[in-house]
């Protein structure tokens, strides 16, 4: 077998395996990715720590508690730590919050919108474009349910 044939064979078992393994290297990587052993790509998962999310509870919607009916303000720290303030930017509630996964767990230390009967509440959520859908998991919390559950909130 001649070189030239012995290379063209290389190049086409190569480009074979590239394609067999993930397709081509030329595809750029994803805007936001991170970067895996072998220099792959993966998308890198979102995350609501760090943001603020907006919501407004219609009256209708806070007929399990009244108290919940207004614009809403819930900023997530960096340091799991979290406030709720309504729109004059008085805070109701004050705590901290864990992140799992797609689960998210807040448990309130104060204020005067604080569950102190039930400061635990967890939830699932799922975040698209500038949106965060939050389905409850455990909470008893009429309040905190409503809130966070009446409809998706806005990232601001």
């Amino acid at each position: 077998m001649s070189i030239r044939l012995c290379w063209k064979a290389m190049v086409l078992a190569l480009s074979l395996a590239g394609w067999a393994c993930g397709g081509r290297q030329d595809e750029p990587a994803p805007a936001s990715s991170e970067t895996m052993a072998e220099g792959t790509t993966r998308e890198a998962p979102p995350t609501i720590a760090g943001r603020t999310l907006t919501t407004t509870v219609t009256a209708e919607e806070a007929t399990a508690e009244p108290r919940a009916a207004g614009t809403w303000d819930l900023a997530l720290a960096e340091d799991a730590s979290f406030e709720v303030t309504d729109a004059n930017a008085e805070q109701h509630v004050q705590g901290s919050y864990r992140i799992e996964g797609d689960r998210i767990l807040f448990t309130d230390t104060g204020g005067p919108g604080m569950c102190e009967e039930d400061p635990e509440g967890e939830y699932r959520w799922t975040m698209a474009e500038n949106e965060v859908s939050l389905s409850v998991v455990d909470d008893t919390c009429p309040g905190r349910l409503t809130v966070l559950t009446a409809h998706p909130l806005t990232v601001r």
